[in-house]
């Protein structure tokens, strides 16, 4: 059996976020431990491999992951995808260079020859035909399209599925991470089934469009409700990253009066952060040029609603006015999200937090710093599928205070202490703790340092590929 890892979601994304990261994370887990391993792309409604011979970063895994990572692998899907076009182009022109009456009863003679053969026995013969017959033929059927003038009437035509073109074998199981926006992916696989018998397993990350709609688009929750209605009827097995998130997915699916999908559940896992290769001073340096210039406390996450910057913002502001402007600053890490930019406003304009609070989306080492020096974490999300930068935290020795909201405590373990999710005064109370009381800091330290159960992306791999056997 041949496992498949899709990779769609990494070479499609606009840059590195918590998703990406884990997929790529997965991917090299999986590489490293099994050679039973082959990587894909879903696109143009088409499965295709990953070779090392046109991505030679994935399968270097001595490489770390990094925006520079992604982009590279993004780059070279872009090239790939222009060098395509621009063959066609070629053809195109070499057509009508030579003429299209010729070329046009060449075109029709073999496609007629084709065209005549059921899909059961076309497809046979794509595939012994080699590697390139596939691209080979819809190269033609795109090059015919261009060619025909487009009639006047067209006569109706019957609905005929194109060749499933995909690398699956019998018994072969494919595991996606990401999440099927276009709706189209997994009504493939559905198709691929039919005929070539697979196993599919879909992680689900969150419910969160569905739990908490409020805090999405409107367009993105009727896509991830149709995902997740796919997911639920397609998938072999569901993959929950957590207790609450399986919870919410099983309760949606009895809601909607569907059957509930086989599930398993597997916990991301979490590097211990190399040796750093610069000093403390060098750290606080790079920092300073971010304004960051005297002791302080870190918030890590996209700057959305969901994840309740407002509460320890107005919690932070208090304790500006009461204890003075030599506190501790604090740093919100992370790109602005949907409809944040009234609230990023406030932070700019707002004169009691300025030059204390700061914002702003850091590079790679600049996050390595801010872990690094930061006095503590914080993370008062209003609902999370799982919650990366709590383990993030505890990697770095770093302790973390957070809300008593879904999840979280999941991921965060029985040792931190939990604050009332939107509750102000809670959240001075528990800062100045932290802040204030150097005994309690280190206390708490100490605690969460001991009672952290690391699990390693090489333990998610096996999780993975122990559940995809049985």
């Amino acid at each position: 059996m041949t496992l498949w890892f899709d990779l769609s979601t990494s070479l499609n994304s606009s840059g590195m976020s918590g998703t990406v990261r884990t997929e790529l994370e997965v991917c090299r887990a999986l590489q490293k431990r099994s050679k039973h391993v082959k990587l894909f792309r879903f696109g143009e409604g088409k499965a295709r491999e990953l070779t090392a011979t046109e991505f030679p970063w994935l399968f270097d895994l001595t490489r770390p992951i990094s925006d520079q990572y992604l982009k590279s692998l993004q780059q070279k899907k872009v090239e790939t995808e222009e060098s395509r076009d621009e063959h066609f182009e070629r053809l195109t022109s070499f057509a009508y260079m030579h003429g299209v009456n010729s070329l046009d009863r060449g075109r029709k003679s073999l496609l007629f020859a084709l065209s005549v053969l059921p899909p059961p026995l076309l497809e046979p013969i794509l595939e012994t035909l080699g590697p390139h017959s596939h691209a080979t033929f819809e190269l033609m059927q795109r090059l015919a399209r261009a060619l025909e003038p487009a009639p006047s009437a067209p006569p109706p035509q019957p609905v005929v599925e194109p060749p499933l073109v995909h690398p699956f074998a019998s018994g072969d199981a494919v595991f996606t991470v990401g999440i099927d926006w276009a709706a189209d992916f997994l009504p493939f696989l559905e198709r691929v089934r039919k005929k070539t018998p697979i196993t599919i397993h879909q992680v689900v990350h969150d419910l969160t469009p569905i739990v908490v709609p409020h805090f999405h688009v409107e367009r993105n929750c009727d896509l991830y409700r149709e995902f997740f209605h796919n997911v639920s009827k397609i998938v072999d097995c569901v993959w929950y990253i957590s207790e609450q998130t399986k919870l919410d997915g099983v309760t949606t699916q009895k809601r909607w009066q569907i059957p509930v999908t086989p599930s398993k559940q597997v916990r991301w896992g979490s590097e211990t952060p190399p040796p750093a290769t610069t000093t403390s001073d060098e750290r606080k340096k790079l920092l300073a040029h971010r304004g960051v210039t005297r002791p302080f406390f870190l918030f890590v996450s996209t700057v959305e609603a969901r994840k309740n910057h407002e509460t320890v913002y107005r919690a932070y502001r208090q304790l500006l006015r009461e204890k003075g402007p030599t506190i501790p600053q604090l740093v919100f890490a992370g790109h602005g999200g949907w409809k944040r930019s009234e609230f990023l406003g406030w932070l700019h304009r707002d004169p009691v937090v300025k030059g204390h609070l700061k914002h702003f989306t850091p590079n790679e080492p600049e996050l390595d710093a801010l872990y690094r020096e930061c006095l503590f974490t914080v993370y008062p999300s209003l609902y999370e599928g799982w919650g990366l930068p709590i383990v993030e935290s505890h990697s770095y020795g770093k302790p973390v205070l957070i809300s008593d909201a879904s999840s979280l405590r999941e991921a965060a373990g029985e040792a931190v202490e939990a604050v009332p999710t939107v509750s102000v005064q809670a959240w001075v109370d528990a800062l100045s703790k932290y802040l204030f009381d150097p005994a309690h800091l280190a206390a708490m330290t100490k605690r969460q340092q001991e009672a952290f159960k690391r699990v390693s992306w090489t333990d998610t791999a096996d999780q993975i590929l122990a559940g995809v056997k049985a």
